[in-house]
């Protein structure tokens, strides 16, 4: 396990320019699509320092792949026969479950731990065994592990997940794309991260097509490695775009994925944030921040990620905010953590309620998980006094490099173990 930290946080205007990091999820699902060939692969504006890629690099390697790293690239090549087991108790990550599917390319029987990541909402895994199920994998969950058997896997002409999610949907592109022959894949979560892996697909060999929800996938049981560049991360790019319209400095984002982040940055310049584009740069201060309503959606909507950001944003509004998660009804258990410093937010049937003030005061607050972590930054950087968030390797799991590139900026913020 890792080591927990605290982040001591002293408020002050942040200005300057940030460069983005590659995408978590690209990152973490590409690692474990390399699983399901024998190629060598290539990744650049690979986010190295976060510590759920950390965690993935280390179970890949586990498994028999080796890894070698320079600076923002990685390769990952492999010599001999993979492991088909994983159960050291120190992997916890959220796409467990996609190695099962990756390792039952060329594996008849594989055995993982339990999936880890954020604890939020209702993040079951019914949709993973619905998949397996109908790719004829025999799928069996025990106390500490799962385990995954297949005599020979099934051709699926058509899958219609059951429910939106990216980890069903990413799940059924792996099982498809490594398959002879077409799936059609409805109800499909088609976001950014997920087009970003469609085409990581497409450089391996696999033809795959989208449109709406639906992904058509011919697959190939003899993909090849790929030289790949991730995606940046969109999540980051929105957190640091908050971050300037909150603290009364100007902060220049580079290459801010505009077609990504369309509706978000909408809200955000509706609400008085002065926004300027430069060429691929969008350029952001603080202006009148007026009071506003969210609403979650599958992408394109507002993706749920981002309201604990939005409420932040809202406790230095002129009114009162309301932010309605429909995806995740549970994610608001934030708010306890922002009323520590003052907030004033309450529960109402559909959402939640916050009435904006300028008493924001530092105090001692836990990150619940890793979009709590960041919304409690944005709120201790425009408090009054120092803040102190325990549990902040929780931050460290969906930002790389923070602490650096808010310092960078001017900001006051230093983990400390």
């Amino acid at each position: 396990m890792i080591n927990s930290s605290i982040l001591k946080i002293s408020p002050t205007p942040l200005s300057g320019s940030v460069n983005l990091s590659g995408s978590k999820i690209s990152a973490i699902v590409g690692l474990i699509i390399s699983l399901s060939t024998t190629e060598r692969f290539i990744f650049s504006n690979f986010p190295k320092d976060l510590l759920d890629v950390k965690i993935c690099l280390k179970m890949i390697e586990d498994l028999g792949k080796k890894i070698n790293l320079n600076q923002n690239n990685v390769t990952i090549t492999q010599s001999k026969k993979l492991n088909d087991k994983l159960l050291s108790d120190k992997y916890s990550i959220r796409y467990t479950l996609l190695i099962i599917a990756s390792l039952l390319v060329n594996q008849n029987k594989v055995k993982v731990p339990l999936p880890g990541g954020c604890k939020i909402g209702n993040r079951k895994i019914d949709v993973f065994e619905y998949i397996f199920k109908k790719f004829g994998v025999d799928f069996v969950i025990s106390e500490n592990h799962m385990t995954a058997e297949t005599k020979k896997k099934l051709k699926v002409d058509k899958l219609v997940l059951q429910k939106v999610s990216t980890g069903g949907t990413l799940c059924a592109l792996i099982l498809s794309s490594t398959t002879i022959g077409k799936t059609l894949i409805e109800n499909a979560h088609i976001r950014p991260e997920v087009i970003d892996i469609i085409n990581l697909f497409n450089k391996m060999g696999a033809k795959i097509s989208y449109s709406n929800n639906t992904i058509e996938v011919e697959g190939s049981d003899s993909l090849s490695g790929a030289n790949f560049r991730l995606m940046d991360d969109i999540i980051e790019a929105f957190t640091y775009l908050i971050l300037g319209a909150t603290t009364k400095g100007e902060i220049k984002i580079k290459n801010y994925p505009f077609a990504y982040l369309e509706i978000p940055t909408k809200l955000l310049h509706e609400s008085g944030a002065n926004i300027f584009v430069n060429n691929n740069d969008l350029i952001i201060s603080n202006g009148s921040i007026l009071p506003f309503k969210l609403f979650t959606g599958r992408y394109p909507q507002i993706q749920s990620e981002l309201q604990p950001l939005f409420s932040s944003y809202a406790l230095f509004s002129n009114g009162t905010s309301y932010i309605t998660d429909y995806r995740f009804p549970e994610r608001y258990q934030y708010i306890e953590e922002l009323k520590k410093l003052g907030a004033s937010i309450k529960k109402n049937r559909n959402g939640i309620e916050i009435k904006g003030t300028s008493i924001v005061n530092g105090g001692t607050v836990k990150a619940l998980d890793i979009r709590c972590g960041a919304a409690l930054i944005i709120a201790a950087i425009c408090a009054k006094g120092d803040t102190i968030i325990k549990n902040a390797n929780e931050i460290k799991r969906g930002y790389e490099n923070i602490d650096l590139k808010i310092n960078s900026l001017g900001g006051k913020i230093n983990f400390q173990h």
